[in-house]
């Protein structure tokens, strides 16, 4: 998420301060800057063992919070609200759970999507 600060220079005479006359004052205002989904860290291929635990990973940032989805191959497993750091835990990983994972964010802005695979060995 950006910031865009914004810095108003406004001249008022006959203020008074310790230091004597002051005749500038200076407003300085933040405000966030919408933005399209983005994937600041790609997930990364997994290979894992049967049985095994196996984590696919990602971050993702968006103004507003975009809305979450997991998919293997096509099929949605999940969804969440929660921007930032996010990951998809499979335990007791078989044959059936190879496959290509997906994660999509999406805002009213746009999406933005990071894909991996996961082979799963033994079995």
């Amino acid at each position: 998420m950006r910031k865009k600060t914004l810095q108003r220079t406004t001249r008022a005479p006959g203020l008074m301060s310790d230091l004597g006359p002051s005749r500038i004052l200076t407003f300085l205002s933040s405000t966030s800057v919408p933005e399209p989904p983005q994937i600041i860290r790609e997930m990364q291929p997994q290979t894992a063992i049967s049985g095994r635990l196996v984590r696919f990973s990602t971050q993702v940032s968006g103004l507003p919070p975009p809305q979450v989805f997991w998919y293997k191959d096509s099929e949605v497993l999940s969804t969440s609200y929660n921007g930032g750091f996010l990951s998809l835990v499979i335990q007791g990983v078989g044959v059936a759970d190879q496959g290509m994972y997906r994660c999509t964010a999406t805002n009213e802005l746009g999406h933005n999507s990071s894909s991996a695979q996961l082979t799963v060995e033994g079995g």
